[in-house]
């Protein structure tokens, strides 16, 4: 059986990838340089601790400042950037690197905290 190098940093000096947890749900998404931008909807594909990976119709711009709201169990808010895009057969894939991460309680957004990895 062979490791597989993304679990573990490849070996490298780089730090291992947070686990991503697959999930179902709607992210609504729009830049955050332009105040007026329309929100798009996404479909969420996976999360983890550090960011998302979602589906969009249309890409946004490659590194991109993004406002974020995945619609899960627990609604979050988001700022993230742009980490990669990729084509796919019906639209795009986007990964995000989150800045900034809270849950929405009432409307009011409070400060996620993760467990120590």
């Amino acid at each position: 059986m062979t490791a597989d190098p993304a679990a573990d940093g490849g070996g490298t000096n780089t730090p291992p990838r947070a686990r991503r947890f697959p999930v179902d749900g709607v992210v609504r998404y729009r830049d955050r340089a332009r105040d007026a931008s329309a929100w798009q909807r996404g479909t969420l594909i996976n999360v983890s601790q550090s960011g998302v990976l979602f589906a969009a119709a249309e890409p946004p711009a490659p590194g991109a400042a993004l406002e974020l709201t995945l619609e899960l169990a627990s609604p979050l808010h988001a700022t993230a950037v742009i980490a990669r895009i990729g084509q796919a057969r019906a639209g795009w894939f986007v990964g995000a690197k989150f800045d900034q991460l809270s849950f929405l309680e009432n409307g009011i957004a409070q400060p996620a905290r993760f467990p120590e990895r």
